[in-house]
């Protein structure tokens, strides 16, 4: 299969500034207040949708999860917010990963309904470009 590429489409994040492995949408919100009653709120309703720009940071791991169709892990950024990143992302990224942390550029992605985040250039820690890459 390809490797998904970061596009021009808008990333979901949650109030607390967290991107969102997956969102919901009109038709998921309707069908679970169907099921559950009209007056029950969908547990992520609440998305904030921001245009994918990459940005250059550390990530350092946070933990591994499962989602409603795919196992990720999070990756927490340096001011504190996390991010999602797809098992077949990590693969890439772990040459690059020292202590449990990654330096680089990253943009966002999105593969079927989720979405992850995913390493462009790989950066030592004085942000100098890996040899090699």
């Amino acid at each position: 299969m390809a490797k998904a590429k970061p596009g021009n489409y808008l990333i979901p994040f949650d109030t607390n500034g967290n991107q969102m492995h997956w969102a919901t949408n009109e038709v998921t919100v309707r069908q679970f207040r169907e099921k559950y009653g009209a007056d029950r709120d969908y547990p992520d309703a609440a998305a904030e949708w921001r245009v994918n720009e990459p940005f250059d940071d550390t990530l350092t791991y946070a933990k591994y999860a499962r989602g409603r169709s795919a196992a990720y892990f999070e990756f927490r950024r340096t001011d504190a917010t996390l991010v999602t990143v797809f098992m077949t992302d990590l693969d890439s990224m772990m040459p690059h990963i020292h202590a449990g942390k990654v330096t680089g550029r990253f943009a966002f992605q999105k593969r079927g309904q989720n979405y992850g985040c995913t390493m462009l250039e790989a950066r030592d820690s004085r942000s100098r470009k890996v040899e090699g890459e």
